[in-house]
């Protein structure tokens, strides 16, 4: 029992030791290491890439958007500027959730479904979120606050901040996200790949993402069955 405190305290530091606290200033170059994950790269329509990436930290979930090499801004200028939309299942359960956006930009027919929302389409740093009550989106309102939006060639990258506590409920996250241009409902770019185009239907989103204190417990599951069953051998 000893050994498995032990472990325990170990795989709590370790957790802690990934998650990391991003500076909203358009700078990624902190955003690298154990805790960062990739959703991955896509084609801009401009040329070059978009890259989400994604950390957290005690309070928050936080969503880096590369777009160094695509040219592309957020903003509220019809076309020149990009819309840009994240998706997330906040209860896990299977049929439970919308089955479109808000903006009816896109729709879901997966397993799962999305529960929130965030639509970062306005002027510099404005976005606003929906979430999903049973049978329709409940709209709560625009803010600025926790988003940095890349708006010049020095720093072009987007960090956004999701609080647990909106999101809050479920241990897990399974994510879709999607880039428009904005004023345009044509899908250019999509997470998971392969859904572009005026009104794509995405399937089950691209990965599922424990809380810190959840991936603590589910490592500790994992390694206390194992010394358990290797116990009950010996």
């Amino acid at each position: 029992m000893k050994r498995i405190v032990l472990f325990l305290v170990v795989l709590v530091a370790a957790c802690a030791a990934n998650a990391i606290t991003p500076t909203l200033d358009g700078d990624l170059s902190e955003w690298t290491g154990p805790g960062i994950y990739s959703l991955g790269s896509q084609s801009a329509p401009d040329g070059g890439i978009y890259e989400i990436l994604l950390t957290y930290d005690a309070n928050n979930l936080y969503i880096g958007v590369d777009r160094d090499s695509s040219d592309r801004y957020l903003g509220d200028t019809g076309w020149d500027n990009d819309s840009f939309f994240f998706a997330i299942d906040t209860d896990g359960t299977a049929s439970s959730g919308a089955q479109t956006d808000g903006y009816t930009r896109v729709s879901f027919d997966g397993t799962y479904l999305p529960d929130q929302f965030y639509y970062y389409a306005g002027g510099p740093n404005w976005y606003e979120s929906s979430t999903w009550n049973g049978s329709a989106h409940t709209w709560n309102g625009w803010t600025e606050t926790g988003a940095r939006y890349g708006n010049n060639d020095t720093t072009p990258d987007d960090e956004l901040t999701i609080p647990f506590s909106d999101i809050g409920g479920s241990n897990n996250y399974m994510v879709w996200s999607w880039m428009t241009r904005e004023g345009n409902g044509y899908v250019e770019s999509s997470w998971p790949d392969g859904n572009t185009g005026t009104q794509p239907t995405f399937g089950d989103g691209v990965m599922v993402i424990p809380e810190p204190a959840s991936m603590a417990m589910i490592a500790l599951g994992g390694l206390l069955a194992f010394l358990l069953r290797r116990r009950a051998i010996s």
